[in-house]
């Protein structure tokens, strides 16, 4: 029933007989809707509207539901699809409103009485519903600045389209300090943003939230099977809530995790060649077979991420950022398809989803882009379907649908945020090793390999050159509580379990000893001695998304000092551009690039409550006549730059010093 007044008194009427309601009457909510949920709340009944917007998308029951531990940002989108159709079909036909305007008449995408839609009208009621769910207030329609789309031409799609941008009616709400502002307005929208390729009467509704950042919401937005489709998934939770039962995705979950999700994550060299792919899947489906649901996470096959960064470098001296991305991100592509295949071939059912597939979000930063938010609707849709999943790893995808990778080593982190989006019972990160060992064994044959390791300690040997899990893996793992096991893809080994500190069986003053080759140092000559210099030069470099490890600097005569710093060998050449273009600011004398240099580590949880830790270090490298020439400390580790030739020797003879080798612990 459409209008406000009768529907308004039927409504009210129904709930308080008693009866649950559901509606697609936007009008009567947006005038209304406060009213009518206070009713329904005092009754016991609930009053479904998931229709009422954006047709079949669930953007409703989301910010009901899924968006409740978030502080909402704003939200922004298509939320009307005869705008949405007129507007595309203008951009895309080169023909004018009042010729659209029929043909979406004739096809029923508009009313014989258009104005509700093409002036907005019908945009902005959406929006105070949106609104009033988002912030918790009712929302008044006068309030909502609203200008519909009647007076574009084609002279202005034709001028945006030369722009780089298209026209859309986008509604709008967004929390600024204290107070919400809302509008509904023809837009200029970027062509490369996801918005601008919505077209025909579909919607599409992004929802900024503080804990799990944009979030974007696609499908049709109007027509009979979409509204239906609303319709009756609000009339089965009405029934659910008469009868107590929980909502579909919730028991799909509930009846995994009685089954227990394992996730696993395999390495380059793990799925190197067929064979080696072959034996990866004989693994999964022993796993598998013991009764429980397996998600993979997989990188691309052996070198294939380095083959592909050198052929990029044969065609281009610096690569575009974007496009380097998206070459990148093929090899993961390859080897999710191969290993699916190998294991459909052991009869079991699989299927090989990309992070776009899978709806891993990610910020912008190309080559080593955050994960901000999983979608596992797909992962459990699949999984209940008795599939097992494979993922590719090191990869994702912007709001804006552009592929971002997320940096060497980085299926490890896809991993632990698929368990902890899953509340899986444990992450296996399978490896070239057989768990953590307290030097590399390469390095050291006598090097020992832990049972137990926390996380504390983990996450300084990744920081600190230990290759064995990505850093940014070890954080998730700690935040979420992710049972992390390190295990061999070539042995049946137990590996290490990475736990906190208060799990560990037996307290180790020092754990590991770690090297890392891949640093650089930088050196400034004649720096001044001046309050803020140093703030300018570190600043500049943090503002290119470069990290800094360690810092030193020393006083001349004069008033000028001597300042040098270390990087990822990879940053070198970034950075020194960018020290060079501070040199007037800045006034030192001279900058000098060192590629010589690795950086030493003793890793312990231990370490900070016993004393003479240091001392016994650099009196080892010193017997070793290894020569220190930076140092810095934390409260577990303790590392040194020394020359880049000496670092095995040096691994050794700290291992050797603290007496590390032996068995395993």
């Amino acid at each position: 029933m459409g209008g406000t007044d009768e529907a308004r008194l039927l409504v009210t009427q129904a709930i308080r007989n008693g009866k649950h309601v559901v509606t697609a009457n936007k009008a009567l909510l947006a005038a209304h809707g406060f009213e009518l949920f206070q009713l329904a709340d005092k009754h016991n009944v609930s009053l479904n509207f998931e229709a009422s917007t954006a047709g079949g998308i669930p953007i409703i029951k989301t910010l009901r539901e899924s968006f409740a531990a978030n502080r909402i940002h704003s939200i922004y989108g298509i939320i009307n699809g005869t705008c949405n159709y007129i507007l595309t079909e203008m951009h895309e036909n080169e023909v004018d409103f009042d010729e659209v305007l029929k043909d979406a008449q004739a096809k029923g995408y508009a009313e014989a009485d258009p104005t509700f839609d093409v002036e907005g009208i019908d945009a902005a009621h959406k929006l105070t519903l949106l609104t009033s769910l988002a912030y918790g207030f009712a929302m008044p329609m006068d309030e909502v600045y609203t200008e519909g789309i009647t007076h574009i031409t084609p002279n202005e799609i034709q001028y945006a389209r030369e722009l780089g941008y298209v026209i859309k009616l986008l509604a709008i709400a967004k929390l600024n300090q204290d107070r919400v502002e809302t509008r509904v307005h023809p837009t200029l929208v970027p062509v490369r943003s996801m918005l601008a390729n919505v077209g025909g009467a579909f919607n599409a509704v992004c929802v900024i939230g503080d804990a799990v950042g944009p979030t974007l919401f696609y499908g049709q937005g109007a027509g009979e099977m979409p509204t239906a489709s609303a319709v009756v998934a609000d009339i089965i939770d009405a029934a659910k809530s008469i009868s107590g039962k929980t909502r579909p995705d919730a028991e799909i979950q509930k009846r995994l995790v009685s089954v227990g999700i394992i996730v696993q994550k395999f390495g380059g060299s793990s799925v190197a060649d067929a064979t080696k792919i072959k034996n990866v899947a004989k693994r999964i489906a022993r796993t598998h077979e013991g009764g429980h649901a397996i998600v993979v996470a997989v990188s691309a096959m052996g070198d294939t991420t380095d083959n592909l960064i050198r052929l990029a470098h044969e065609i281009s001296i610096d690569p575009p950022e974007r496009e380097l991305d998206m070459l990148l991100s093929t090899g993961e592509q390859v080897s999710i398809a191969l290993l699916a295949m190998a294991v459909s071939e052991l009869g079991y059912q699989a299927i090989s989803l990309t992070g776009t597939q899978v709806g891993i979000i990610t910020s912008g930063f190309y080559s080593n882009a955050r994960i901000k938010s999983i979608n596992k609707e797909r992962i459990l849709s699949e999984l209940e379907r008795g599939r097992i999943v494979i993922l590719a790893g090191f990869q994702g995808v912007t709001i804006d649908n552009e592929i971002t990778t997320l940096g060497r080593g980085a299926s490890d982190t896809t991993a632990v945020a698929i368990a902890a989006t899953l509340g899986a019972d444990r992450c296996d990160i399978y490896t070239d090793v057989e768990g953590v060992y307290t030097a590399d064994p390469r390095i050291v044959p006598n090097a020992r390999k832990h049972d137990q390791i926390t996380y504390d300690e983990m996450l300084e040997m990744a920081r600190l050159g230990a290759k064995v899990l990505h850093s940014r893996c070890v954080e998730l793992a700690k935040k979420f509580d992710v049972h992390l096991c390190v295990r061999s893809s070539f042995s049946e080994a137990e590996g290490t379990m990475v736990v906190k500190e208060d799990e560990m069986i037996e307290e180790v003053v020092v754990s590991a000893v770690t090297s890392d080759k891949d640093q650089a140092k930088v050196s400034l000559f004649g720096v001044p001695d001046k309050p803020g210099i140093a703030a300018r030069i570190f600043q500049a470099v943090a503002d290119a998304h470069i990290s800094i490890d360690m810092i030193i600097q020393t006083t001349n005569p004069g008033g000028t000092a001597d300042l040098a710093f270390t990087v990822a060998e990879k940053d070198l050449q970034p950075t020194i551009k960018i020290i060079e273009g501070l040199k007037d600011q800045v006034g030192f004398t001279n900058v000098s690039p060192d590629k010589n240099i690795a950086q030493v580590s003793l890793v312990g949880i231990g370490m900070k409550s016993h004393v003479g830790i240091a001392a016994r270090m650099f009196q080892a490298l010193a017997d070793a006549d290894i020569n220190i020439q930076m140092i810095s400390s934390s409260e577990i580790t303790i590392s040194c730059v020394i020359d880049e030739s000496e670092t095995e020797r040096a691994v050794r003879t700290i291992h050797d010093r603290f007496e590390l080798g032996g068995t395993s612990s």
